[in-house]
């Protein structure tokens, strides 16, 4: 049998088996309301469940059980955890509404002679700055990712369901939030999806030619977009506000120096036609 749970029950759980092996634990979540209240919530109600007593420190935001400590922070006041050390586990509780500066300030928490290790759980948000971040580590298997769909949750009523079904109408907040897929930053339909996504990533782009793709923003209502890729890894992805047909071969050059590469490395370049003869004869 497979038991489906919410995110923040999970990392209550990995933080309470840290906590029993003695390890030091930095958590985080959105609000300190939202630390009290579901993380720190949820870590109480495991131990309840394991019929053991910590000690928890409400002023302080603790949970103690013999040498082992979870400091709780929020991202609201993510700085006051400088000068914390020796951190074996750090949680992020809502990774997509962390500030972008989250891991800078975190890092030197985990110093130690160990290996230290990051959990986080988190809803997708198109236009976040963890959504590209989470897309691109996904891409390069950096990080491991599970996914899991609202209706996996094998703790939720029918009702509740269906309520939310109902509730969310908008197309891409239903994907995000109903069928926990990722969607692309640069455009409106989903390039990731939970249920087909690999847990492993093979990247075999060193079997490929180096291609471009062009999407133009034709009259100007949305972004022009430059795509770098060998096989199946993104080398680049690039938009912008306004492009100039005649511009868009400097702009390429750029990128290809960024990433170590030279016109001479390209193989094909595709351009939406949809943007015209110019941007034809600008690449020539």
């Amino acid at each position: 049998m497979v038991v489906v749970l919410g995110k923040t029950v999970i990392l209550s759980w990995i933080i309470v088996f840290h906590l029993l092996q003695e390890k030091r634990i930095l958590a985080f979540s959105q609000t300190y309301k939202s630390l009290s209240q579901n993380l720190f919530d949820e870590i109480l109600k495991r131990f309840d469940e394991l019929k053991i007593k910590p000690l928890y420190n409400k002023g302080a935001m603790t949970i103690a059980y013999n040498k082992g400590i979870c400091f709780g922070y929020s991202y609201e006041n993510c700085e006051s955890s400088r000068g914390l050390t020796e951190i074996n586990l750090l949680v992020l509780d809502e990774l997509c509404l962390a500030p972008a500066d989250i891991l800078a300030i975190t890092a030197p928490c985990l110093r130690g002679n160990f290996t230290p290790i990051i959990r986080f759980g988190t809803s997708p948000r198109q236009g976040s700055v963890w959504n590209k971040w989470l897309i691109d580590n996904m891409a390069t298997s950096n990080i491991e990712v599970f996914t899991a769909k609202m209706s996996d949750n094998t703790f939720l009523s029918k009702e509740s369901l269906e309520l939310s079904m109902n509730a969310i109408t908008d197309e891409k907040m239903r994907l995000q939030e109903i069928e926990g897929e990722i969607l692309s930053d640069y455009d409106e339909s989903c390039i990731l999806y939970a249920n087909d996504f690999p847990k492993s990533f093979v990247d075999n782009s060193a079997n490929y030619p180096l291609k471009i793709g062009i999407d133009g923003s034709g009259q100007g209502r949305d972004k022009s977009v430059i795509c770098i890729r060998k096989g199946n890894k993104i080398i680049s992805i690039t938009k912008y506000d306004k492009l100039d047909p005649f511009d868009c071969s400097t702009a390429i050059k750029l990128i290809l120096l960024k990433n170590k590469f030279t016109t001479d490395d390209v193989y094909e370049i595709n351009i939406d036609m949809g943007y015209g003869e110019r941007l034809f004869c600008g690449l020539k």
